[in-house]
């Protein structure tokens, strides 16, 4: 009688059942993942359309308060960022264009725009400066002088529509030929240094951004000034029947200052002068119960005592002898 062989096929069934364990394992990271990835951009797409909302809401308010196809300086006042979205709106100098963003507080990146050529119901996605769909940015308006010094102007302007930066430029000509000083800034003001003192200087602003640079703005006329800056807070102070002190506050520069002081108010007569390297000191030898004027220069490495401007006069008596 030959003997029975009998195979045993558990192991063989195991390996099929781990094997079904794991592709259902990932069949449901899958799936996990799917879904995952449908809810993002369900949210996303949620949060771009509230985004969108409130732009096309904001933005037909714009288009509302134009009046003779001109958009106002000042925008209305409904005009604002809310809880959802920051908003950011320009108007172009000329009141022709105007451009309004806004931005996702949950996701900076959502983020779209209009513009006076934007259909209604179609915010495009970036922001006003992004310059996808702008030309180039508006010429700045109202190009003003702030100030100047010896050697420099300061100059300011209104924000051009899709600016990113400015040129600013400076020279002794109309044409921009000559001692031409040009400079870039991304603020809306500027001070342009190393100008020659006591010259007439022609300056223009342009704008720009990656498109290119707008038209120059209308071209003004300023002035360095002649002299150097005055000492300020000139104060005289009885010491004594002979003896007043002085004192002013340090000019940036200075290498020496120059005191004069007199009985007479015009600086006429009698004027006494004194070199000194501080700006506080004592005067001795004086009159008693005499009243006496002062005032000081500063003399700088490029402006000599002839340029020098004087600052304002202080007086001061000393006392009665005693």
């Amino acid at each position: 009688m030959q003997p029975t062989t009998i195979t045993i096929e558990e192991p063989q069934q195991k390996r099929h059942t781990l094997r079904w364990i794991i592709i259902g394992l990932l069949a449901v990271g899958i799936i996990a993942a799917v879904v995952f990835f449908i809810i993002q951009q369900a949210q996303r797409v949620n949060l771009e359309n509230s985004v969108k909302t409130e732009l096309i809401r904001q933005n037909k308010i714009i288009k509302s308060s134009a009046m003779n196809n001109l958009y106002k300086q000042t925008l209305p006042s409904t005009i604002a960022s809310t809880g959802i979205v920051k908003i950011d709106a320009k108007v172009s100098v000329t009141g022709t264009s105007y451009c309004i963003s806004a931005t996702s507080n949950v996701d900076s990146k959502v983020a779209f725009y209009m513009n006076e050529k934007t259909p209604e119901d179609g915010p495009i996605s970036g922001n006003c400066t992004s310059g996808k769909t702008s030309t180039l940015p508006s010429v700045p308006g109202s190009v003003a002088v702030s100030s100047s010094g010896v050697n420099d102007i300061t100059l300011s302007w209104m924000a051009s529509l899709y600016a990113t930066g400015y040129t600013v430029q400076c020279a002794k000509n109309q044409s921009f030929t000559i001692g031409l000083s040009s400079q870039s800034t991304i603020n809306q003001s500027f001070r342009i240094d190393n100008l020659v003192a006591n010259t007439s200087y022609y300056c223009r602003v342009a704008a720009t951004n990656p498109n290119g640079q707008s038209t120059w703005s209308s071209t003004l006329q300023a002035q360095t000034n002649l002299y150097s800056q005055p000492p300020l807070k000139m104060t005289a102070t009885i010491v004594s029947s002979t003896e007043l002190s002085y004192s002013w506050d340090a000019v940036p520069g200075a290498e020496y200052y120059v005191l004069q002081y007199t009985t007479d108010i015009n600086f006429m007569n009698n004027v006494t002068e004194l070199r000194v390297i501080t700006t506080s000191g004592l005067i001795k030898g004086l009159q008693p119960y005499t009243g006496y004027f002062m005032r000081a220069q500063a003399v700088t490495a490029n402006f000599d005592q002839t340029r020098a401007a004087f600052s304002n006069p202080a007086f001061a008596r000393t006392k009665k002898a005693e």
